[in-house]
């Protein structure tokens, strides 16, 4: 079977091969939809749920409704600054490719569409494409890992 990591002159190693029981798949948007799937299943919980009580009855409410009103009511710009400097400059950048070093560096330039983007969460709920977005790295379990439970995220 070949190697399932692309050339090595990359900075990071392609899936080029995966096995999927009796099958190789060697097809990008397949390898993709296996292992997306496989991360879903794991990560999706089970709508069936029973209530017991026992939530309530072990948890302790911690936030009453005025509580609640305060930290779900939208922003004040001053507020939505404070948090974007409270970033971690050094801090590896997000899905958009930026990091908190370019928020707080370009404040005076980005603060306007920032803020309007997030009162505009606070007040639709429309958050966009990709703000919530991450990103998972497959770290191979074993040496020569070929199928997708062989590698941790």
């Amino acid at each position: 079977m070949p190697s399932i990591f692309a050339p090595e002159k990359l900075l990071y190693k392609l899936i080029i091969v995966l096995r999927d029981g009796d099958n190789v798949i060697t097809e990008t948007s397949e390898i993709a939809s296996i292992i997306v799937n496989h991360f879903q299943n794991l990560f999706t919980t089970n709508n069936v749920l029973q209530d017991n009580n026992l939530i309530d009855n072990v948890i302790p409410h911690l936030v009453d409704d005025q509580v609640n009103s305060m930290i779900t009511s939208i922003p004040s710009p001053e507020e939505i600054k404070k948090a974007v400097f409270s970033l971690n400059k050094d801090s590896a950048p997000g899905p958009d490719g930026f990091s908190g070093f370019f928020y707080q560096t370009y404040w005076e330039i980005i603060q306007k569409e920032v803020c309007n983007a997030v009162m505009e969460f606070f007040s639709t709920g429309f958050l966009l494409p990709n703000w919530n977005a991450n990103s998972i790295v497959l770290i191979p379990k074993m040496q020569h890992a070929d199928t997708v439970d062989q590698f941790r995220q």
